[in-house]
Parts: structure tokens; C-alpha cells; sequence
């Protein structure tokens, strides 16, 4: 689901001075900022397209441990930052819900979300 919603300041920071440095597309469109019309995003467009209903099975895979990627995002999930911004009509709020349902939508098989945790010992 990209990176539109951030959940560490480190990384923010990290993709905005890689992004300042060089311009980089798939940061741009990880972030949503590849366009000013969030509808015209590179991700928005792909949760339009067809091709999961072709799976009997989809596994999420997310952890809460993983730095980089939000764990909503890799369940494909509306978090509660997402769900308050959709109820205040905020436009990022509304058109990460309409992903995140155009997504979800198109599946037709068995969803699974795993949460993994790693323990080194």
C-alpha cells in the first residue's frame, strides 16, 4: 500500500534526503507525491488493475518489528490514522480507503494476514 501513511520519523527522513538527492521514482511513487492528483498515482492506478481475483489463495505477510514498511501497509489494511481522515473527508483519507477497497475487492479466493515476529536468540 506504499508509504503515504509513515510510522517512523528515521525513515521519513531517510526517503525525503535520498529523494532531494536524486530523484527517485520509486521513492516518489511509494509516497504518493508522483503526482499532485492522488487518483493519477502510480499506486492508486495499480490498485485498480485486475489480476489478483486469479488466486485461490493470497497470504499477507507484515510484522510490527519491520522499521520500513507500516504494518497496515503490508496487510493492506485501514489503519486508524487512515479511518480518521476518511471520516473528516481528508483527501488522502479518502483515496487510501478507495485502495485499499479496490484491492480488497478483487479478491475472490481465501485471504490470510500473517503477523510475524522474529526472535533471535
Amino acid at each position: 500500500m506504499g508509504y503515504a501513511y509513515s510510522t517512523s520519523k528515521l525513515v521519513d527522513a531517510g526517503l525525503w534526503i535520498l529523494n532531494t538527492m536524486k530523484k527517485c521514482t520509486s521513492i516518489e511513487q511509494m509516497t504518493m507525491i508522483d503526482n499532485q492528483n492522488i487518483e493519477e498515482c502510480f499506486l492508486y492506478k495499480l490498485s485498480q488493475q485486475k489480476g489478483l481475483e486469479w488466486f485461490k489463495k493470497i497470504t499477507f505477510l507484515a510484522s510490527h518489528q519491520d522499521l520500513y514498511v507500516p504494518f497496515y501497509s503490508a496487510r493492506i489494511q485501514k489503519s486508524k490514522e487512515i479511518q480518521t481522515d476518511f471520516k473528516k473527508g481528508f483527501t488522502r483519507g479518502v483515496h487510501y480507503c478507495k485502495m485499499i477497497d479496490n484491492i480488497l475487492n478483487r479478491i475472490n479466493g481465501k485471504l490470510i494476514r500473517l503477523d510475524i515476529n522474529f526472535c533471535i536468540q
